[in-house]
């Protein structure tokens, strides 16, 4: 019996590997079906990056929108998957599921004061963005260091980590 157990041993390591090798990637686009349910907050994004001052937004929170749409977020967390942030202008920022989830990250979709424009019209490196560019936009509140901060982010992918 005990050399049963020791030549099962190593093919067990293999499946793991394997499986862990094979474990499914979730892509949420985000849109009304993905954010179908997820609560509207409200923050500010204290000197933003890209406005260059202190902008009032319309959000939801990050860890609401994996949570609605992906089903036990700790055990994903804990297998070391990533989320790479897909925008619309090809940027796709990459983090540690673990590093983002508990980080007050708002999924921002409009600054409040905008009005029905959703986002003023801003310029990035003499690139004049308008409010479908900025889009989704992703910020910490809290200042949380290292963290992307992309915004026209369209899809959230979810992947096992290397």
């Amino acid at each position: 019996m005990r050399r049963l157990a020791l030549l099962l041993l190593p093919a067990l390591g293999l499946a793991s590997v394997a499986a862990a090798q094979e474990a499914p990637a979730l892509s949420i686009p985000l849109n009304a079906e993905t954010l179908r349910g997820v609560p509207v907050t409200t923050g500010v994004f204290p000197a933003d990056q890209l406005y260059k001052r202190d902008v009032r937004v319309q959000a939801y929170r990050l860890d609401d929108v994996l949570g609605r749409n992906v089903a036990d977020l700790a055990r994903l967390a804990a297998a070391g998957y990533t989320v790479t942030f897909l925008c619309s202008d090809g940027y796709a920022p990459r983090a540690k599921l673990a590093d983002l989830l508990g980080r007050g990250g708002l999924l921002a979709f409009a600054d409040a004061e905008a009005g029905e424009a959703r986002w003023a019209p801003v310029s990035y490196r003499d690139k004049p963005l308008n409010a479908e560019a900025v889009g989704n936009y992703l910020n910490w509140p809290g200042g949380a260091a290292r963290k992307p901060v992309p915004w026209g982010v369209v899809t959230l992918e979810l992947k096992p980590g290397n």
